[in-house]
Formats: structure tokens, sequence, C-alpha cells
């Protein structure tokens, strides 16, 4: 079964579209494996099973719970662990112009948890990313992140 999230008419036209050209048993038994082995790694460092979906925001903190949950899953699905780390400190950190959006902001009340339909605790696993990404060596990777942006800004000019 494939659950495919819509947004708009043009999203609908291309899932049909997509539906219309599926075939049963199109699949050879080697693709089969490919698809069934890429499926259980990915299960094993996928950390929170979080599609996405924003049906938990808007959060009363103002935590962004999805984008929490995609950073921390690219720390342990990657090698790179600098780089979501670095990611998370700089788009949901505070700056002058909006306030920081960051798990640890989380209160515990709940509200999001009654709306996943993926049934994750949000609260504990906001916990995790917040241990993972706001511990004391946030200050040094939000500055190593702040100053990479700088270079690549004067390489692209």
């Amino acid at each position: 079964l494939v659950l495919s999230g819509m947004n708009n008419e043009a999203q609908i036209e291309e899932n049909i579209r997509t539906a219309e050209r599926a075939h049963p048993s199109s699949l050879s038994g080697n693709e089969k494996e490919i698809l069934i082995n890429v499926g259980n790694q990915y299960e094993k460092l996928m950390k929170i099973p979080c599609t996405g979906c924003q049906y938990c925001l808007p959060c009363p903190a103002g935590v962004d719970i999805p984008r929490s949950f995609s950073f921390y899953n690219a720390r342990h699905l990657f090698t790179d662990k600098l780089t979501p780390w670095g990611m998370y400190l700089m788009q949901l950190g505070k700056r002058n112009d909006r306030p920081s959006s960051m798990a640890g902001n989380c209160v515990d009340c709940g509200k999001c948890e009654k709306h996943c339909p993926q049934d994750i605790a949000i609260p504990k696993e906001l916990k995790n990313v917040k241990k993972q990404f706001e511990g004391p060596m946030s200050h040094v990777i939000r500055f190593i992140a702040n100053r990479m942006m700088k270079v690549d800004r004067l390489v692209e000019d």
C-alpha cells in the first residue's frame, strides 16, 4: 500500500498517471530483493518514522517538529554528522528576524502527539533531538556553520 500526501490538483493527477502505469508483478525478483534490502537498511538507520506531514503543527511552543526530526534522521542516515547538526542550528536556531524553533523549546504539552498519524511519541523524541543537537558543543558547531556559509557565499560571488 502506498500512501501519497497530496497538496494540490496537479499532484493528484500525477499520482493517478503513476497508478495507471503500474502493473502487478512488473518487478523482477532481483529488483524486489534490492527494494527489500534498501527498505530494511533505511528502517534500521531511520530513528524517527516522521513523514513530514505536518499534522503535528502548529506547535504551541513554536517547535518545528518535522524539520527537527528530519535533521535528526539525517545525522543518523548519512556519514556526514556535522552538516545536519550545523543546518539544525542555523535553520531552527534563534536569529534577529525570528525566534528559535528548536526541539528544546518543547514544553511537553502533548498536543502534537494527538495529531500524529505515525503515532510517534513526539515529546520523547524531541528530547532525543535536543540531547543530540543542543548540547554544550552547539555554540561551536553554530560558529563553524556560520563561517562555512560565509565562505560558500564568497566562493559563489
